[in-house]
C-alpha cells in the first residue's frame, strides 16, 4: 500500500504506536487494524485530522465512532486526493464581501462546513449506527441520470428480478447503471452472485462531494457489467437523509439509477416513490391487490407506470386484464414480463438470469415504451404540463 501511494506523490509513514506519531505535519491517518478503531476519536480530536479504518478482509459498514470513513482496504489513492485538496480549496477560496448575514466575509466554501456542522451536530441514529443529515452542496454538480423506482404493493410479483432484467437492458445498450436494494428483505446480492462487502447503510454517513473513484469504492461489479448496492442491515431500511444522498451521489455519476424497494410505506420506499423521475409499479394479474394500488401510489406526485409481472395469459387476454387494470387505478400499464421456465431455473440454480427470449422481447419493449412516452411528453412541455425525461444519460436509444 505504501509503494502506491508513494508512487501518486504522498509521503506515507507506517507507524505501530501512537508514541511514534509526528507533532505536525499529518492531514490524514489511516487504522489497519480493527483494535485500533476505539482510539479514532482521540487521534482525530488530538491531531485535529480525519480518521479513516480500512481493515484487511473486514467489511466496510457504518464507521465507528471518530472515524470519518470506513473504506476496503487498501484505500483508493484517490481518497488521499480528497483529504490533500481540502487544505488547497480553503487556501484558494475567494473572501467574500461583508454583509449584514455574512459580517466576517467568510467564505462561500467555510460558510458551507459552517452549516454541515452546524446539522450534523443534531445527528439522528437508527437501530444499526449513525445518520449524518443530508445537506445538498450549495453548488450541486448537474444531475446526469434518470432515477427509476420499482415498487409495487405485494411481495413475491417479481420485482427484483424485473429489476436485474432491466439493468441488464439498459446495460446492453451502454448506459452506465447501478442497481439498488432499497427493500430490507431484499436478496440482489444473491440473486447476483456478489459478495455484499459494501451496502446501502454506508450513504448514511458518506460525505456529499465524492468523486466517481471514491464512489466506485461503494458500489459493486457484477458479471452482467452494471454496478450494484447490496441492501443493509438497518431493520427498517434507509433513513430520508441516507435515501437523498445516496440518490443525490447516483445521480450525478450514472446514466440510470434503478431503486429496487420494498412493497409498503418504509421511509425509504415514499421518499424514492418522491424523488424518482418515473415509478414502476410491479404486479400480478391477481386483482386481489389491485385496490390498493391508487392509494399506495397517491404518495408520489411522478409519474406511475405498471408492469405486469409473471404474466401466462395470452396476448388478447393481457389487454383486456390491462383495460381492467387501468380503470380500477388510473395508471396505464407499460409492459408485461411473462412467467418463464428458463428463468425461474436459473434463480434456482443461483444462475445469471438471463431467460428464454420472450423475456428479452419483453424488456426491450418496455424500454422502448418508456424512450417512447418520453419522447412524446417532452412535446408538450412547452404547455406547461409536468414532464419526465428520459434524455440525460448517453446511452444510445435503439
Amino acid at each position: 500500500m505504501e509503494q502506491v501511494y508513494r508512487q501518486k506523490g504522498y509521503p506515507v509513514q507506517t507507524l505501530s504506536r501512537e508514541q511514534d506519531f509526528p507533532k505536525s505535519g499529518i492531514e490524514l491517518v489511516i487504522l489497519t487494524r480493527k483494535e485500533d478503531a476505539g482510539m479514532a476519536a482521540q487521534l482525530s480530536s488530538v491531531y485535529g485530522v480525519p480518521v479513516i479504518l480500512s481493515v484487511p478482509g473486514l467489511k466496510p459498514d457504518v464507521p465507528p465512532e471518530g472515524c470519518a470513513e470506513m473504506l476496503p482496504y487498501p484505500p483508493h489513492p484517490a481518497y488521499l486526493e480528497k483529504w490533500a485538496k481540502r487544505e488547497e480549496r480553503a487556501l484558494d477560496a475567494p473572501k467574500e464581501p461583508s454583509s449584514a448575514l455574512n459580517p466576517a466575509g467568510v467564505s462561500a466554501n467555510d460558510l458551507m462546513e459552517q452549516m454541515i456542522r452546524q446539522k450534523a451536530s443534531k445527528q439522528t441514529f437508527s437501530l444499526r449506527g449513525q445518520t449524518v443529515p443530508f445537506v445538498e452542496p450549495l453548488r450541486p454538480l448537474a444531475k446526469r441520470a434518470t432515477i427509476l423506482t420499482i415498487t409495487g404493493v405485494k411481495g413475491g410479483v417479481g420485482k427484483s428480478t424485473f429489476s436485474i432484467l432491466l439493468a441488464r437492458n439498459l446495460h446492453q445498450k451502454g448506459q452506465r447503471t447501478v442497481l439498488v436494494d432499497l427493500d430490507n428483505m431484499g436478496n440482489l446480492a444473491r440473486l447476483l452472485r456478489v459478495d455484499p462487502i459494501v451496502s446501502t447503510d454506508r450513504f448514511e454517513v458518506l460525505s456529499n462531494t465524492l468523486n466517481d473513484a471514491e464512489l466506485e469504492q461503494n458500489l459493486i461489479r457484477t458479471g452482467y457489467g452494471f454496478w450494484v448496492i447490496p441492501k443493509g442491515q438497518r431493520p427498517m431500511g434507509l433513513s430520508a437523509d441516507g435515501t437523498r444522498r445516496l440518490m443525490y451521489l447516483l445521480s450525478r455519476y450514472a446514466d440510470t439509477v434503478i431503486l429496487d424497494t420494498h412493497p409498503s410505506r418504509m421511509v425509504c420506499t415514499v421518499e424514492a416513490m418522491r424523488e424518482a423521475d418515473v415509478v414502476l409499479g410491479v404486479t400480478g394479474t391477481d386483482r386481489s391487490t389491485w385496490a390498493e394500488i391508487r392509494d399506495f401510489f397517491s404518495l408520489t406526485e411522478k409519474p406511475v407506470h405498471l408492469v405486469l409481472s409473471r404474466t401466462r395469459e395470452k396476448p388478447g387476454v393481457l389487454h383486456e386484464i390491462s383495460q381492467i387494470l387501468e380503470s380500477q387505478t388510473g395508471y396505464p400499464v407499460l409492459g408485461y414480463v411473462p412467467e418463464d421456465d428458463k428463468l425461474f431455473e436459473e434463480v434456482q440454480a443461483g444462475e445469471m438470469l438471463m431467460g428464454s427470449p420472450a423475456i428479452e422481447t419483453a424488456m426491450k419493449q418496455i424500454r422502448l415504451k418508456l424512450w417512447r412516452e418520453d419522447a412524446q411528453k417532452t412535446e408538450t412541455e412547452k404547455e406547461g404540463m409536468r414532464t419526465w425525461r428520459f434524455g440525460r444519460s448517453k446511452g444510445t436509444r435503439t
